[in-house]
């Protein structure tokens, strides 16, 4: 007798996490303002606004407050609305899972559902970690001292990609404990990944209906998860030796 599938669950959508954004802007708007009174008046002009992996500017501009102000928020700014957008995202997906097209079961929304909320959190901060970094890195530049901090900078960057991967991956073996996954599937999953060579698929559904992950399992799945993974860190690799 066939067992009658569970009914999709009433999820709630994943909220915006307004107080990482808000702490994000306040931290660029403070640290702008202190820029401007304090580094500002000792630049030279014309002012540096580009460094090599030296650490020695090699493009200028004339110096004037709009476009100092320009120069160090290009960089946050992005950030922020890069921020904002990937938690609109999130938080859009989630409302999603028990549509169609969504999660398949009730257990792969409710399993997708509690990633999401937790990964909205884990991202906010890591996106927040990443504008701290990015300010310190052009207030000690502009303030004459930006190879060391340069140097931590990037080290710290790396430590939280690294530290973000992480989480994700205890977030999605906590899941799949709490709302286990269809027998024999279980044993496929290596973190993010998934590991089946009898599996013809490169991209597999994670279960949402919308997201995917690589099954490295075939050749093509590996060659795949290295460009996408693989290919970032080796770029901030090779930035890293060469600012040593």
């Amino acid at each position: 007798m066939n067992q009658r599938p569970e009914p999709m669950p009433n999820l709630s959508r994943v909220p915006m996490p307004w107080a990482w954004i808000a702490a994000a802007v306040l931290i660029t708007v403070v640290a702008s303002v202190v820029m401007l009174r304090i580094i500002y008046p000792e630049l030279a002009d014309p002012m540096p606004v580009h460094w090599n992996a030296g650490g020695e500017a090699d493009r200028f501009m004339e110096k004037t407050p709009g476009a100092f102000l320009t120069s160090i928020l290009l960089g946050p700014v992005i950030l922020i609305v890069v921020m904002v957008g990937c938690a609109t995202l999130i938080s859009m997906q989630s409302g999603t899972l028990t549509q169609r097209g969504g999660a398949a079961t009730a257990g792969d929304a409710r399993r997708t559902h509690g990633g999401l909320e937790r990964m909205q959190v884990h991202l906010a901060r890591f996106m927040f970690i990443m504008n701290l970094i990015i300010l310190s890195i052009l207030g000690s530049t502009y303030g004459g001292h930006g190879g060391p901090v340069f140097l931590i900078g990037l080290i710290a960057i790396l430590a939280s990609s690294a530290g973000l991967i992480l989480a994700q991956i205890r977030v999605q073996a906590s899941l799949r404990q709490k709302f286990p996954l269809p027998p024999g599937e279980a044993g496929k999953w290596w973190g993010i990944l998934y590991r089946d060579p009898e599996d013809p698929r490169i991209l597999i559904d994670t279960g949402t209906g919308s997201n995917f992950t690589f099954n490295v399992g075939r050749t093509a799945g590996k060659v795949a998860a290295l460009l996408v993974l693989g290919v970032p860190l080796l770029i901030l690799a090779v930035v890293l030796l060469v600012a040593i």
